[in-house]
């Protein structure tokens, strides 16, 4: 009978010890949740962000630009650009003695911009084709390529010299009070929209 009558007072006992592990490992639970979500949200917000998100600035596509003989004076061509992926580099150092060899910048210099950042990385924009095709033989872990527009200059004193005139003639536009039909046409009196039409179609066109 007094064997039997510490049954019970055993049980009691395991199930208060039992709901008191379950009750401090609740509190626990809570308290990490709030360090979490309230103390320390903003920089975990920061973290995803950085780890899902990244700006990456895009080139505008522009015409080409022709002489009256219809030879192109300037024109958009794709080139690559070269970024790193620094959490798959595992010799950075090494990695960026040799970036930096070929794009002609510091290493100590690709190494620092690599370290500052986890998942992305520019190591160098619009290179030239030659510079590229060296990278890419390196065939170095971590490192890639996208393409972008560059502006190129088939005559480049040449279509320097009529991208010249063409700005020198934007600038007696706007000297006359033309450019504004440009914003806002409809504002315009009809006499000055036609003066503008023969301006930019003498000095531009």
């Amino acid at each position: 009978m007094a064997a039997g009558g510490k049954a019970p007072i055993n049980v009691k006992s395991r199930l208060l010890k039992f709901g008191v592990f379950l009750f401090v490992w609740a509190l626990v639970i809570v308290a990490r949740l709030i360090i979490l979500q309230v103390m320390h949200y903003g920089d975990w917000v920061q973290r995803a962000q950085r780890q899902q998100q990244r700006t990456v600035e895009i080139s505008p596509q522009r015409g080409i630009i022709y002489d009256r003989n219809g030879q192109e004076l300037a024109m958009t061509v794709q080139v690559d650009s070269v970024f790193a992926v620094p959490s798959e580099i595992h010799d950075q150092k090494n990695t960026a003695e040799l970036l930096g060899k070929l794009i002609g910048d510091d290493p100590d210099s690709v190494l620092a911009h690599m370290q500052s950042q986890k998942n992305f990385a520019w190591i160098a924009r619009k290179v030239d084709g030659e510079t590229a095709a060296r990278i890419k033989s390196l065939n170095l872990r971590g490192i890639y390529f996208q393409r972008e527009l560059k502006r190129f200059y088939p005559k480049r004193a040449l279509a320097a010299q009529v991208l010249r005139r063409r700005q020198a003639a934007l600038e007696q536009l706007r000297g006359h009070g033309i450019a504004i039909v440009d914003a806002s046409p409809e504002e315009a009196p009809a006499a000055l929209v036609n003066r503008y039409i023969e301006t930019k179609v003498r000095l531009l066109l």
